[in-house]
């Protein structure tokens, strides 16, 4: 739990963190908190799943939890509730459309709609993104095998059961570990795609489509695909109420 002692503007910081006030019309928590109160609210959040969230009012922000299936009147019953960030007040009223909370990159902490909206640093840019350092891999090595805290430059990240085999070992090679995985990643890191607004999500409609001496990535999306299949045909068309011989058994 948030700590009492932290002012409301530092109880805010991860909740900021996460979202881009130009896109989203939820409160960003700048007015100064109303004298304290003990108010609280459940509300309905249809999000990827539809569940619920309870912010109960503590020391000028809104402690949250959200609860999948819901409040019950049954005192019996039990809900499984998770702790997220802590929320400003002024969400005790909100009632809107949050912007589609597309995964947010590892690398970047920016989503689908955040690069959408300033679509620099997506392709070979590294500027956001550097290969861990020798301490930052060396403070990965350091770490018990149940996991902890790993600075990876301006981020901190949680990593948890670094022993554990996920390719088992093979003839002369030795098994590889999620902590071998981890730093696998961040070495390469620079190197690899960013989250990019039009990433191709689907394939060429036709092989003259290959015949792009760039091969842009971009032609090949969801957002081109009607437009592709409508010029092409559907190349499964002709196999449409054709006949199949099997052979006798």
């Amino acid at each position: 739990m948030t700590s009492a002692s932290a002012t409301p503007s530092k109880r805010l910081t991860s909740y900021r963190s996460k979202r881009n006030f130009g896109l989203t019309k939820e409160p960003s928590g700048a007015t100064t908190p109303p004298r304290a109160g003990h108010r609280f609210v459940v509300q309905r959040h249809r999000a990827s799943s539809l569940h619920y969230d309870l912010r109960l009012e503590a020391d000028g922000a809104l402690l949250s939890w959200a609860v999948p299936k819901g409040p019950t009147p049954d005192a019996s019953a039990r809900r499984l509730a998770t702790q997220v960030e802590d929320h400003p007040l002024d969400y005790f009223d909100f009632e809107g459309l949050i912007p589609d909370r597309s995964p947010r990159s590892v690398k970047s902490g920016r989503t689908n709609d955040e690069v959408k909206s300033a679509p620099a640093a997506t392709w070979s840019d590294t500027t956001l993104w550097q290969a861990a350092s020798e301490d930052e891999l060396r403070a990965l090595d350091d770490l018990p095998s149940k996991g902890g805290d790993l600075d990876l430059g301006a981020h901190t990240v949680r990593v948890t059961n670094l022993d554990k085999v996920l390719l088992p070992h093979h003839d002369k090679e030795r098994a590889i570990t999620k902590r071998d995985m981890i730093r696998h990643y961040v070495t390469v890191a620079p190197a690899s795609v960013r989250l990019a607004f039009g990433a191709p999500v689907s394939v060429p409609v036709t092989w003259d489509e290959l015949d792009d001496p760039e091969l842009r990535p971009n032609r090949w999306t969801i957002d081109t695909i009607g437009a592709r299949l409508e010029q092409a045909g559907d190349p499964l068309a002709p196999l449409v109420g054709m006949q199949q011989r099997l052979p006798a058994l």
